[in-house]
């Protein structure tokens, strides 16, 4: 198109030049005759056209200014670009296989990242390193433990010594073999209540049994024996019978430096078990009595008479008659008989002293000298 004033869109390029081709010129065909310079001007003023000769100057501005306006226009065509490219985002996009599989990668990297970030924080943490260190410890020790059990159940500490002390009863090879210890076994592996209790069950004349390992390689069976307490008539034979009521011997005379008991009936017993009566409340008694003799070391009585069990009667050293009355306060009683016939009385002196009354709270005690006391029967 041939520049015009008035409606050229850039002004600056308004006083640019028309190349050549622009400028209106007869065709070879139209058979008119060319018009003269004159003509020109007046049909390009006409027209529009400035009245300008073409010249070979002119022709090169004229070629310079097309293809200044010929020259793409960027702005434009950044603004269709955008355009485009918000109508391709907003048209929605089937994801592939692809995109998912890399989602769910990243996913997973993801997590794992957490994962580290969560271990390297727990690291650091120092309650639980403290932690950490006292399962350590605590393994280590428990493995330590394991192996020194193991060592010393099967290398170490196997016996080679076993000593027996408290007995004259008994040989000591008896009592081994009823321990059922041997050298060779290990020290830490006897059954120590079983050996006792099999000891005390077989040997009646055992009042307790006591073992003990001395390391690295001893054992050592120490036997208390019961001396007898007292002993009883069934009628034929005599029954030795411990401050228990443990029956340990039975003989046809009596051969024991022990006190004689009168009015209780025995039923038939086992030498080894406990005695028992027909009065089940006698060997109670018996117990609570001679224990308390056997705790405060009174030793010199001859004879105990629980014919009445709230009278009870004993002959102390064949001189003189006790009388207990009751089982109450027991071990009282017998504590009182043993400081007055040691430090009050005389080593001569006879008679009948009586404790029924005597306790912690009257302390009421009463001797009545007899010189017709004998040793046969204690006083009613």
């Amino acid at each position: 198109m041939p520049y015009q004033g008035s409606n050229n869109q850039n002004p600056k390029k308004r006083s640019s030049l028309p190349s050549q081709g622009n400028v209106p010129s007869h065709s070879k065909n139209s058979g008119q005759p060319p018009k003269s310079s004159l003509q020109n001007r007046v049909s390009s003023k006409s027209n529009g056209y400035y009245p300008i000769s073409p010249s070979p100057v002119r022709k090169r501005v004229n070629q310079q200014d097309s293809a200044v306006n010929n020259r793409p226009n960027t702005t434009s065509q950044k603004k269709v670009q955008r355009t485009q490219s918000k109508r391709n985002n907003s048209e929605p996009r089937i994801p592939s296989n692809s995109d998912s599989e890399q989602k769910i990668n990243k996913a997973k990297e993801f997590r794992e990242l957490q994962k580290k970030k969560l271990r390297s924080a727990k690291n650091l943490n120092p309650r639980i390193i403290r932690r950490r260190k006292r399962l350590k410890a605590a393994a280590i020790l428990v493995f330590l433990l394991v192996v020194a059990f193991v060592l010393s159940t099967t290398v170490f500490f196997n016996i080679n010594t076993i000593q027996v002390s408290g007995t004259s009863k008994y040989k000591q090879d008896q009592i081994i073999d009823l321990s059922k210890i041997s050298n060779g076994n290990n020290l830490f592996l006897l059954d120590i209540k079983g050996a006792e209790q099999n000891i005390y069950s077989t040997l009646p004349f055992v009042d307790s049994v006591e073992i003990k390992r001395i390391l690295p390689s001893t054992v050592e069976i120490h036997v208390n024996e019961a001396p007898v307490a007292y002993t009883i008539n069934d009628g034929s034979e005599y029954y030795a019978v411990s401050a228990q009521g443990r029956v340990m011997e039975k003989s046809e005379k009596n051969i024991y430096k022990a006190p004689t008991l009168i009015g209780a009936k025995m039923l038939p017993t086992e030498i080894g078990s406990l005695i028992s009566y027909k009065n089940t409340n006698v060997g109670v008694i018996l117990s609570s009595l001679f224990c308390a003799l056997k705790n405060n070391n009174v030793t010199k009585i001859t004879k105990v008479d629980i014919s009445d069990l709230s009278k009870i009667k004993m002959i102390y050293n064949n001189r003189i008659n006790v009388l207990l009355g009751t089982p109450d306060d027991m071990d009282y009683k017998i504590r009182t008989v043993r400081l007055i016939a040691t430090q009050k009385l005389e080593p001569t002196d006879r008679g009948d002293l009586d404790v029924s009354l005597s306790n912690s709270e009257t302390k009421a005690s009463y001797f009545l000298p007899n010189y017709d006391v004998s040793s046969g029967t204690a006083s009613k």
